[in-house]
């Protein structure tokens, strides 16, 4: 027990620090809700290991002034990987979640998904050898407590144990989920719902499903499909619902065409300023697995400690 507390302050600490950039220890008490003593010695732990490093002082009228840290952005990469039906999109971050790199890889005829999927992690691992973490977006269904795909009719994929085989192969904590989970959890540190415990995401580059985040957290369901969606046009025509049904503080909605953009506005013209309409970025999705991977990759921190 003592050493979950354990785990679970050091994930809080260094998730304010990730979405932040940067805080005092007095901050992060405030932000946090951990006591001065916890938050002093989880700091001098991350300095020791130089996943956080201390980056100047911070001005005062009168007094101490109040040391500033923040994630060390050169400790190690996150690379994230989003599948499509045709293309894979990958993101390379550092530990601040900057873009390094990011491509796209077309699926060629006649080869299996995961043979690309797995020489592109090769590869990734070449350039970046201090690869802390790979996040992995599909479509489907998965058992997020086992992290095995149940289906994925995109790639005729069945109980596939896809974090086992990469993790066997390239020796990289790897974390699976649906793509659209994965953009949700960036929304919600560094992007439009920063701040926000309850809201909803609909991005037009993954229209199968809705992110919904309820209290801070991904909202799953049975085979983590919570907020399937049948058709766009289910979404744009229940807002309503959804907004008495889980009474979020923002509805994000990310477009890439006109047509999805005139529907936004309509929504934004309904809901006034309860939607955010924003033009979404191609690499969107793979950058939510980035941020995901390394989210969940800080439950693991307290083992190096």
């Amino acid at each position: 027990m003592l050493d979950q507390m354990k785990i679970q302050n050091l994930t809080n600490i260094m998730t304010r620090l990730l979405s932040k950039r940067e805080a005092t220890k007095a901050e992060l008490v405030q932000l946090t809700g951990l006591s001065n003593t916890t938050v002093s010695d989880s700091i001098n732990s991350l300095l020791k290991k130089h996943l956080v490093i201390s980056i100047g002082m911070k001005s005062s009228i009168g007094g101490r002034r109040a040391t500033i840290y923040r994630l060390n952005p050169d400790y190690g990469f996150f690379a994230g990987i989003e599948l499509h039906d045709r293309q894979m999109s990958i993101c390379v971050t550092d530990c601040e979640n900057i873009t390094l790199q990011s491509q796209q890889i077309t699926f060629q005829e006649g080869v299996p998904v995961i043979n690309t999927l797995l020489q592109a992690i090769s590869t990734i691992t070449n350039i970046y050898p201090k690869l802390l973490g790979i996040g992995i977006g599909i479509n489907g269904r998965i058992d997020i407590q086992e992290q095995v795909v149940i289906d994925s009719p995109e790639y005729h994929w069945e109980l596939v144990h896809l974090k086992e085989i990469i993790e066997r192969q390239f020796l990289v904590y790897t974390t699976i989920d649906h793509r659209s989970n994965g953009a949700t959890v960036e929304e919600g540190l560094l992007s439009a719902a920063q701040g926000k415990e309850n809201y909803l995401c609909f991005y037009e580059s993954s229209q199968t499903k809705l992110g919904i985040v309820i209290d801070g957290e991904i909202c799953r369901g049975k085979d983590n499909m919570m907020g399937q969606l049948q058709s766009v046009d289910i979404f744009f025509d229940h807002l309503e619902e959804y907004r008495l049904l889980f009474a979020p503080e923002v509805m994000i909605i990310k477009y890439t065409s006109p047509e999805i953009y005139q529907k936004a506005q309509s929504a934004q013209q309904e809901l006034h300023e309860l939607v955010k309409v924003v033009v979404e970025d191609e690499f969107n999705l793979a950058k939510g697995m980035a941020i995901t991977a390394q989210k969940n990759w800080f439950k693991s921190i307290y083992f190096i400690l």
